[in-house]
């Protein structure tokens, strides 16, 4: 904070969580495959509940599903991910309209198919998500999921204490995160795989 640029310290932790959470999403490593067989399998990450029994790692990371998901866009070739609940166009994703989570099943791949014809879709909107799937879709590329505050598209927990820390500046909003103690950080250095030798 002010003329050093701190940051506080619950802000770099909930950067560590993100990073673990992005790890867990598109990593290959061990421990992230582990993970999403245990509470991903498939399921689209908007609508999985938290259970009883899941660990202490995995509810931090929880937590954070929903903001990565929605701040993450795409670079895409067949579009196999949801059309409503992913940010595919950069904008956000269509999760405000209402009655949209009926829909969150149905692909980008399989709206594109459609021409985006559903009734979910005023016509205006129709015209604008055409418009933006031939403007971002790539020939002979494979989905992706990207970090837009990056060079790279990879998240690194620099970029993301960034970008949180400008909108917090100009929202001038207080810091909503709870504080944790030190070692909270270790444990994450550790369990999350895939950290070493990358960018932070």
């Amino acid at each position: 904070m002010g003329g050093l640029g701190l940051r506080p310290l619950s802000m770099t932790l909930k950067a560590f969580r993100m990073k673990a959470t992005w790890n867990i999403l598109n990593a290959d490593t061990l421990w992230a495959s582990f993970m999403r067989a245990k509470y991903i399998k498939g399921k689209n990450l908007r609508t999985i509940n938290l259970i009883a029994s899941a660990s202490k790692s995995w509810r931090d990371i929880w937590c954070c599903l929903q903001e990565l998901v929605e701040l993450a866009t795409w670079e895409f070739g067949p579009g196999d991910f949801s059309v409503i609940t992913e940010n595919w166009r950069g904008s956000g994703s269509l999760t405000y309209l209402e009655g949209s989570m009926d829909y969150a099943h149905i692909t980008l791949k399989e709206a594109a198919l459609a021409q985006f014809n559903m009734t979910l879709f005023s016509q205006d909107l129709q015209k604008d998500l055409r418009e933006d799937f031939h403007l971002k879709k790539r020939q002979d590329c494979q989905d992706r999921r990207i970090w837009p505050y990056s060079s790279d598209g990879d998240f690194s927990i620099k970029s993301y204490i960034t970008e949180d820390h400008s909108e917090h500046m100009a929202a001038n909003r207080q810091d909503k995160y709870n504080g944790e103690n030190h070692m909270l950080y270790h444990s994450y250095v550790y369990s999350m795989g895939g950290l070493e030798g990358k960018e932070l």
